[in-house]
């Protein structure tokens, strides 16, 4: 066993991802080792700060409230001499940001029924995290971008990262944390985190999984900001008619003037009605043949 992992019983396979304050690694349990579990922790160098502490501490507590098939789960954690760290679900598969990124590199996506299953997956998830409560007040995801939302190769997709959530109407402190191509304007000028500005950044993550290209993308935190308080938004159909029935879910996500957008994840559900369903299995396999050539081992 790791030292820093004692008393948890598990075994370091190696590292998933970081981001921000946190790392997340893959492990096995010691007396099972098929059982895999993806563990997240404070980065080593920032173990001993408090803030990163609490940050976990907080997001634990949401994790375990929230239930649905499309929000990784929390099964557990423990102190460690690294601090805390949270036991998650482990799903197999990408982040969305790495499945675009493939489908650019082949020429190649996924066919538009398997888009858009994934992406109501994505709003299943969504509407869960917005329907937990906590102190009376509505959750708030606070950082929905492409790399916080998983596609498995069972086929399904799962948010995660609840490490910048927040309750509706808090305000945001010190500098600014999230991604600010999928920022709603009001976040900005304000600073109040609110379901609102979830649902402005779902509307891009639907405009762009759904077209396979970036919307607000720009040379820094500056550029994509002003992008995304200005720049032109193009209907998700313009070149591509075929994206016709969603456009006004997406539309009304997109509103900049928070006051006319849709107020939460399950009114967007709600507006963005049934999609085809395709077997699971076969757009998962269709996932993991479009991202394997760039997949380590």
């Amino acid at each position: 066993m790791e030292p820093d992992l004692v008393p948890l019983p598990y075994r370091i396979l190696g590292r998933l991802g970081a981001g921000g304050m946190s790392e997340v690694l893959l492990a096995s349990h010691l007396d099972a080792p098929q059982r895999r579990v993806a563990l997240k922790r404070a980065l080593p160098s920032l173990a001993g700060e408090p803030r990163v502490q609490r940050a976990l501490e907080r997001e634990a507590r949401r994790l375990a409230q929230v239930t649905s098939p499309h929000v990784v789960r929390l099964l557990g954690g423990g102190q460690t001499r690294g601090g805390l760290v949270l036991v998650l679900e482990w799903i197999e598969g990408v982040p969305l940001s790495f499945l675009l990124q493939a489908e650019a590199r082949r020429g190649e996506r996924l066919g538009l029924p398997e888009r858009a299953l994934l992406l109501e997956d994505l709003l299943r998830g969504l509407a869960a995290i917005h329907e937990t409560r906590e102190e009376g007040r509505a959750l708030v995801h606070g950082d929905l971008n492409p790399s916080n939302v998983l596609i498995g190769f069972d086929g399904a997709a799962r948010l995660c990262d609840l490490g910048l959530s927040a309750l509706e109407g808090e305000q945001a402190g010190g500098a600014f944390q999230g991604s600010a191509a999928y920022t709603a304007p009001e976040r900005w000028s304000r600073g109040v985190q609110g379901q609102r500005g979830d649902v402005f950044a779902a509307g891009v993550i639907l405009w762009e999984g759904l077209r396979g290209e970036r919307l607000f993308a720009g040379a820094g935190v500056l550029a994509a900001l002003q992008r995304a308080q200005e720049a032109p938004i193009p209907a998700v159909e313009e070149g591509h008619p075929r994206l016709q029935r969603w456009s006004a879910p997406i539309r009304e996500a997109l509103e900049r003037d928070p006051a006319r957008r849709l107020p939460s994840g399950a009114a967007l559900l709600a507006r963005w009605g049934a999609t085809e369903r395709p077997e699971r299995s076969a757009v998962g396999s269709q996932v993991r043949a479009l991202v394997s050539p760039w997949l380590k081992g």
